[in-house]
């Protein structure tokens, strides 16, 4: 494991780290007790739930079967109380026909005659009626003697004039037995008229039974309204107690699922705090293989160190040196520099033939050029020395921080682990330290291991 995964499992353990043992401990054991508090409310809150519940339910069914029951009434009573109208109705008009006949007759009676009137036009009728059948029975004669006498027709003329006589008095006698008719129809209309009458009578007295029912029937109805009205104000107050049980199950339903994040909350914290422990025990071994390892590269470190250290002292000296060194030479080169440049403006004033004329000042300015490229050829190799060394100084100085880091590391690492088992740490001896903790955590795990499971306190060591 790299420096860094120890570092980040170190800012998760910090949190754990900021509690020691016996705070824990008393944590523990107060959440406990809340636990067991809720619990019980839990089991009440339950049973007065579900008591609510079987109250709301039976009088939910009270109230259906009574709504039910009325609407029934309700329709029966509207049923009978609309037959009753109907029949009203139809007696009231049939008793206005029959009185407005009963009018009518009664004014053409008194416009007519007696009853002795009526008896004489009865027998008059009685005689025309004979008249006629006899004058028939001739005419039937008549007509057989026209057949079987058309040979003369003197008789023949004869006969057809008693004919249209008998016919014309036939007529007369039928207008009058129509007349007789009809004052006879009126005698019979006023024996008509006295049925009507009785009739009308006993219409009227059926009318007044069928209105003294239709009064009790609304009499009933009223009584069956006030008794919705009854039950109507008792529905509303077996809906208002009804909604306050509603209400009171949501706040206990609400209280319920409080209580149950609460309890799911502390369930999920205590398998946190075990996945800890176990974590812990994981990360013990861990730092106990990192421990060594990284003691080793403290001790391979430290080496280095005093090497480096070493070499940083002869490097320092070195530098001081070399500088001095590359100033003496960058001057050299600052001089010889402008004598080639004086140089090169003198050898242009010359011709091309005395160019190749050798003379002891060009040997010596060749020897000049000679030794000016050489020494700036020193400089540079110098210059790149001087790179490397300063280059291995800052590998030596981030070496160094890092070991420092890691000396800060240990320190943390055994406060942590101190911590962990709930002992005491000593940061002067760091390493001998983290090694007698390891020592306690590895006894504590072979216990764990050897009981092969996990203490139901994590903190009861």
């Amino acid at each position: 494991m790299s420096s860094i995964a120890v570092r980040l499992a170190n800012e998760k353990m910090l949190d754990y780290s900021k509690y020691n043992a016996s705070e824990m401990r008393a944590l523990f054991e107060n959440s406990q007790s809340v636990l067991e508090k809720e619990r019980k409310k839990n089991s009440n809150l339950a049973l007065s739930l579900i008591e609510y519940e079987k109250n709301a339910a039976l009088m939910q069914d009270k109230i259906n079967k009574l709504l039910s029951r009325l609407t029934k009434t309700k329709e029966h009573y509207q049923i009978q109380i609309q037959e009753f109208s109907k029949i009203q109705i139809e007696l009231k008009q049939q008793i206005e026909i029959k009185e407005k006949t009963i009018i009518e007759m009664k004014s053409k009676l008194q416009a007519k005659a007696s009853p002795s009137k009526v008896n004489e036009l009865q027998t008059l009728i009685i005689d025309l009626k004979n008249q006629l059948d006899i004058k028939e029975k001739m005419i039937i004669d008549l007509k057989s003697k026209v057949k079987s006498e058309t040979s003369t027709s003197s008789k023949v003329e004869e006969l057809q004039n008693i004919i249209i006589d008998l016919r014309a008095q036939n007529t007369s006698l039928s207008n009058q037995i129509n007349k007789l008719i009809s004052n006879n129809k009126e005698f019979e209309l006023n024996k008509t008229i006295e049925s009507l009458q009785s009739k009308v009578s006993e219409l009227s007295s059926t009318a007044q039974q069928y209105i003294d029912r239709a009064n009790h029937q609304k009499e009933l109805f009223n009584k069956v309204q006030n008794d919705n009205i009854e039950l109507k104000n008792t529905l509303s107050t077996v809906n208002k107690q009804l909604i306050d049980s509603l209400e009171q199950n949501k706040k206990l339903n609400k209280l319920l699922d409080i209580s149950k994040q609460k309890e799911e909350s502390f369930n999920i914290q205590t398998t946190t705090a075990n996945q800890n422990v176990n974590k812990y025990t994981q990360m013990a071994k861990e730092l106990a293989e990192q421990l060594s390892h990284e003691t080793e590269k403290y001790a391979q470190l430290e080496k280095k160190y005093e090497e480096l250290s070493q070499k940083s002292s002869t490097t320092s000296y070195e530098e001081q040196r070399l500088n001095a060194i590359i100033s003496n030479l960058r001057e050299e080169n600052d001089r010889l520099s402008a004598k080639n440049r004086e140089l090169n403006n003198t050898i242009f004033t010359y011709n091309m033939d005395k160019k190749y004329k050798i003379t002891p000042k060009n040997c010596k300015c060749c020897c000049d050029t000679d030794n000016a490229s050489r020494e700036h050829r020193e400089c540079v190799r110098i210059e790149g020395e001087l790179i490397r060394i300063k280059s291995e100084n800052v590998q030596n100085k981030k070496e160094l921080e890092f070991m420092r880091e890691n000396s800060l590391d240990l320190k943390k690492y055994g406060f942590l682990l101190a911590d962990a088992v709930g002992s005491s740490f000593d940061p002067d001896r760091a390493e001998e330290e983290i090694k007698r903790l390891l020592e306690i955590a590895r006894e504590h795990h072979q216990k764990v291991n050897d009981t092969a499971r996990v203490p139901l306190d994590p903190f009861d060591y």
